[in-house]
């Protein structure tokens, strides 16, 4: 393999030049090539203390910060496929719906249904089951309209979270870091208190809470990064339980100008409300 495209080597190179190339040198070059990315996979740049703060700085760098852009309906057609980190949420979705009879299962931020089709197409899922995605209105109109086509009773769509706080399950799947509120905190202000809590493809941090921005290829946005201990901890002050954890290995955050808050995976967790 050669040097330039060796992720080993490339990045003992930038360990050894760091120390001795300028500081404004080195962050004039990250922005650079941060917001001339046009991939569709996410890259990070910056520690902020706020999502005011990430927003002025994308302001002063006269650049459109237009937000979270995405082509629902051929990201249905795209993710229907698992990967490697989906195959927990499955096993702990198909176990809370045949051996705990749980039905209804609120789907935050599920786009088109994306994993209820997946996750469909390994498990029969019981005619009485409702499985509701609370999204925003250019998803929630894309979802219903194919619900409609393919004639799915099952699956419905919100926009309103409010909506959703009576679900005996609450799923999440690589969307709440884009929230200024922790999931605790979402939970709380909806008044929601879900038997069961299944939340996938989380970047949390090992050492500090940070905001940083994230660049999808479409846009530029704030999101939102939990130290791991914190986002336990709050939840546990919720009244849930951890009882199954796993990592997200496909998904790493490295972070722009801020090396020192990379890490190389994200993380899974299944929650239970406690009986106590």
């Amino acid at each position: 393999m050669p040097l330039a495209t060796n992720p080993g080597t490339a990045k003992a190179l930038k360990d050894l030049i760091r120390p001795i190339v300028p500081s404004a040198i080195l962050r004039a070059r990250a922005e650079r090539e941060f917001f001339s990315e046009k991939s569709w996979y996410a890259k990070h740049l910056g520690k902020f203390d706020s999502f005011a703060e990430a927003n002025r700085y994308i302001q002063q760098k006269n650049i459109d910060a237009r937000g979270y852009v995405l082509d629902h309906e051929a990201w249905l057609a795209e993710r229907t496929k698992l990967s490697t980190h989906d195959y927990p949420p499955l096993f702990w979705i198909g176990k809370l719906i045949f051996q705990n009879n749980l039905r209804t299962v609120a789907d935050f931020g599920g786009s088109a249904g994306v994993s209820y089709y997946a996750f469909k197409n390994y498990l029969a899922f019981p005619q009485d089951l409702a499985w509701t995605v609370c999204e925003l209105p250019e998803a929630v109109a894309a979802g219903t309209r194919i619900t409609k086509e393919r004639q799915e009773h099952r699956l419905t769509f919100v926009e309103d979270a409010r909506q959703i706080a009576s679900s005996q399950v609450f799923y999440a799947a690589g969307v709440l870091h884009y929230l200024e509120q922790t999931p605790a905190q979402l939970l709380e202000s909806i008044g929601a208190k879900p038997e069961y809590l299944v939340l996938n493809k989380l970047p949390l941090s090992q050492k500090e809470s940070f905001v940083t921005i994230e660049s999808g290829g479409n846009g530029y946005y704030p999101c939102r990064i939990q130290a791991a201990p914190s986002f336990i901890s709050e939840l546990r002050a919720s009244g849930y339980e951890v009882v199954d954890r796993w990592r997200c290995l496909e998904h790493r955050m490295d972070v722009g100008l801020h090396p020192e808050l990379s890490f190389p995976h994200y993380q899974g967790f299944v929650f239970t409300r406690s009986r106590a």
